[in-house]
């Protein structure tokens, strides 16, 4: 597994980039996300679909949101469900972006029941 630091610079991730494209060894992009703080949900929502967006065109095949729900701890905003299990407009954005790419490519809409559980 490699890891990449948050003070890497674009220059050095592209050359990674290309270095496992030739070598054919998959990149994936975990513990992604963007704090509410200073943003905004708007903005985070936002950010979510051109962090997938740009993940999806540079051949990445998963990336993995930082994180699920908001814990009570009020500096941890990146959730995409808020501290008491709503959803917050990133949440919506992702589920209308893969309702609209399932349409668009003939698929039916996978449940798994975890949409269920969210409290509107």
């Amino acid at each position: 597994m490699l890891y990449l630091a948050s003070n890497w610079i674009p220059r050095d991730v592209n050359a990674l980039l290309r270095l496992a494209r030739r070598r054919d060894i998959p990149v994936v992009v975990s513990e992604w996300g963007y704090a509410v703080e200073g943003l905004g949900t708007e903005k985070q929502a936002e950010y979510l679909l051109r962090a997938l967006d740009t993940n999806r065109r540079s051949g990445i095949p998963l990336t993995i949101w930082y994180n699920w729900q908001e814990p009570i701890t009020p500096w941890h905003s990146f959730g995409l469900l808020d501290v008491r299990g709503r959803p917050k407009p990133a949440y919506d954005a992702i589920a209308r972006q893969r309702a609209d790419t399932d349409r668009r490519d003939g698929r039916r809409p996978v449940r798994d029941g975890a949409s269920d559980r969210v409290r509107r």
